[in-house]
């Protein structure tokens, strides 16, 4: 996968003083150390004819294909939100929607391709603001409906011009339980059905101006349906059918009336595709595994076969097209099948979707270093701060490594190798698995927690000859955190802060962690500097990072947390009790932190002001969420699910440091401005060119200071009329 960069455009304004003034916006580059077509939840489809389609799913991903599935291309999207529905006029032309975020927040995802997917165009929908979108459609070119909801309501939206503008054709009864509107179906020009939660479905015949509330019979007598309505579908002689977790629904007069001909929840289980072919013959597929199950009518509903099978839980619909003998389908873990009319034979086109954990990445000096994590990633190692790999393994999982040079290496389940990894043996420490590990920062010893032998309570250890014998040291409480310098020198944290300088026998309590409820992470780049990250004791209402320039005698907060627009809890929100996981630094100004709702923060001033990293929209197979370590370079390597590894270095271009110095000489001021990330220093006079724009020193002797030229770059947003 190329690299992919995120420019951040900054107000620049420099003032000389005696403090450093620091841009706060930065772009970096990632690159994806394990790329693979894709390995996201794929849920639906659109296929043009037998050769020419796509699927989509998690993390934006989208996928083309014209040769029947034979290969795929992806089609990089905007962002990372879960995309629940395509539809595409022709092979260029097409629509993705859905959206994405947390429980507390959610974000609806419109976007268009005019190319084939090569890009793609977003569509702001402010209104719908809270929820997502599960279905978009076209009636032809400049007709099309989309369809979702939030926790608060359903929604159904209108465009006659394409797209440029959305009418809302909302019913009224939007509300809890019938909040979510999953499908919609054309019947003619102007008639319309949509179906969504608990049961609910409206039709329209004046294509959404007025609706009429259907209430859907069941198989029992007097029973009507409660359970999610999902999928329609019209079938010839204008015979309808609707799929639900539960059952399936007919309708024989235009989607007037409806009864229930299947009904599977006394089975315990939910329908995935289904598919009719004829107004008599169809088929649909539920469970999951080997309780899988396919059932088949015949004869329009009125009774059903039931086969086992061994796909099940299939998570998109089932495509077909005239004359046409094999169509599509999506199985539960992203398996792409052609299947027959009655889904007897299926025929498997990808290897599907295999999820493992987060791996590790450690260094043990500048640009030496090793990932390890389960298969198929395995274990790999660097000597060039990670730009290249060498595959030492990929048949085994090496879960929670760290190095200490070439020839060693240790698990936290208690295995090392000595030989370079090619062959591993159980620690001679007599200390059993289910470690974690401690490597101090100058790699002379390692510390570890080992929980007893009962199973309550956990106890501390070192090795300094690597794992050869270990010795128990002490706990200066029942939990927390560790960081440890060298073999002497070590913290730890969780509602106080506790320092060794022997080596973990003995502890002195530095002080109380005021400010946060406490520690999760802790990291120092020296005796002095170091940083403490956790929630705040206001009811845990914000992450909160430490900071301390006394070796923890005394600790500051940060002053800003600065979110992406995009992330799970938008900058807006009042809850952001986002727990840091895991901290890092470069030095006493530049650090990074990672959080529990996979963010990736970052810092060049000491930590007073946290700025969320850009990083690419589709940075990998998912969200960081794992370990963070640093190479000699400066580079950063982050893990995150699915096997993710991402590296991430500043871009100097885009990243100035602008700690300005002042130095006054007999006949002329001269100043300085820093570049980091291996950038030169630049002497300024009187005018200097950065990056194109004029920087210049005011005449005000007072208050000096440089101004760089705003740019701004904006798209013409689509508009809404309700």
């Amino acid at each position: 996968m190329n690299d992919m960069n995120r420019i951040c455009m900054v107000v620049f304004v420099i003032v000389f003083n005696s403090s450093p003034i620091v841009s706060r916006d930065r772009s970096f580059n990632c690159s994806l150390i394990n790329p693979r077509i894709t390995s996201a939840y794929l849920k639906t489809s659109c296929f043009l004819n037998a050769s020419n389609g796509y699927i989509a799913g998690g993390l934006g991903t989208v996928l083309y294909t014209s040769d029947s599935g034979v290969t795929w291309r992806e089609c990089p999207t905007p962002k990372h939100y879960p995309i629940a529905s395509l539809f595409f006029h022709t092979i260029q032309n097409g629509w993705a929607a859905g959206g994405g975020g947390g429980e507390s927040y959610l974000e609806p995802y419109l976007i268009n391709t005019t190319n084939g997917g090569l890009s793609w165009m977003e569509h702001d929908m402010p209104e719908l603001a809270g929820g997502v979108i599960r279905k978009i459609k076209f009636r032809n070119s400049t007709d099309g409906w989309i369809t979702g909801g939030s926790v608060k309501n359903g929604f159904v939206y209108r465009t006659i011009d394409g797209g440029t503008t959305w009418v809302n054709r909302s019913p009224d009864d939007l509300t809890p339980p019938y909040n979510v509107i999953s499908d919609i179906l054309f019947f003619d020009s102007s008639t319309v059905l949509i179906c969504g939660y608990h049961g609910y479905m409206a039709r329209s015949t004046d294509n959404g101006l007025q609706w009429q509330r259907i209430i859907c019979k069941g198989l029992a007598p007097d029973s009507i349906i409660v359970h999610s309505l999902e999928e329609f579908q019209q079938v010839a002689g204008g015979v309808l059918y609707c799929k639900g977790q539960e059952g399936i629904l007919r309708s024989d007069d235009g989607g007037i009336t409806w009864n229930g001909i299947l009904y599977v929840g006394n089975l315990a289980i939910a329908l995935g595709g289904f598919y009719f072919n004829s107004a008599d013959d169809g088929f649909t597929i539920g469970g999951f595994g080997e309780g899988a199950l396919r059932f088949v009518t015949r004869n329009g509903g009125s009774t059903w076969s039931v086969v086992p099978d061994t796909v099940g839980e299939v998570t998109g619909q089932v495509t077909f097209f005239e004359n046409i003998e094999m169509g599509y389908m999506i199985g539960h873990q992203s398996q792409i099948y052609r299947i027959s009319p009655l889904g007897e034979t299926k025929v498997q086109l990808n290897t599907g979707y295999t999820w493992v954990s987060e791996p590790t990445v450690d260094f043990y000096n500048g640009s030496n270093g090793c990932i390890g994590g389960p298969k198929p990633i395995g274990l790999r190692k660097t000597a060039d701060n990670g730009k290249t790999w060498q595959i030492i393994d990929t048949t085994a999982d090496y879960t929670g490594i760290i190095q200490k040079d070439e020839n060693n290496f240790a698990l936290s389940n208690g295995m090392v190798s000595t030989d370079g990894g090619n062959t591993w043996h159980q620690a001679p420490d007599a200390r059993g698995s289910g470690r974690t590990l401690y490597k101090t920062a100058d790699n002379s010893a390692v510390y570890f927690i080992q929980r007893n032998e009962a199973g309550v309570g956990v106890r501390l250890f070192t090795t300094r000859d690597w794992f050869t014998t270990a010795e128990e040291c002490q706990m200066p409480a029942d939990n927390g955190t560790f960081y440890f310098l060298n073999a002497d020198t070590g913290w730890m944290a969780f509602k106080s802060l506790y320092m060794t300088t022997d080596g973990a026998h003995s502890w002195k309590e530095i002080g109380p962690l005021n400010g946060i409820i406490g520690a999760s992470c802790i990291n120092f780049s020296d005796n002095l500097q170091g940083w403490v990250g956790g929630i705040s004791d206001d009811n845990g209402k914000s992450t909160t990072i430490l900071h301390t320039s006394d070796g923890g005698e005394t600790w500051q907060p940060h002053k800003t947390m600065r979110y992406l627009p995009d992330s799970l809890f938008p900058p807006d929100m009042p809850f952001k009790g986002r727990l840091p996981t895991h901290i890092c630094a470069q030095n006493s100004l530049i650090a990074w932190f990672v959080d529990g709702f996979y963010g990736l923060f970052y810092t060049d001033d000491g930590g007073d002001v946290w700025q969320q990293v850009a990083l690419s929209p589709k940075s990998g197979d998912a969200y960081v969420s794992g370990t963070i370590a640093l190479a000699g370079d400066g580079s950063l390597f982050c893990t995150g699910e699915n096997g993710m590894v991402l590296r991430i270095h500043a871009t100097s271009e885009q990243s100035i440091r602008s700690g300005v110095r002042k130095s006054v000489g007999v006949r002329e001021k001269e100043f300085t401005v820093k570049m980091p990330f291996g950038g030169s220093r630049k002497k300024v006079s009187e005018v200097y060119e950065l990056n194109g724009a004029c920087i210049k020193r005011s005449a005000n002797q007072y208050s000096r200071r440089f101004t760089r030229p705003l740019v701004v770059k904006s798209a013409k947003p689509a508009t809404h009329t309700k």
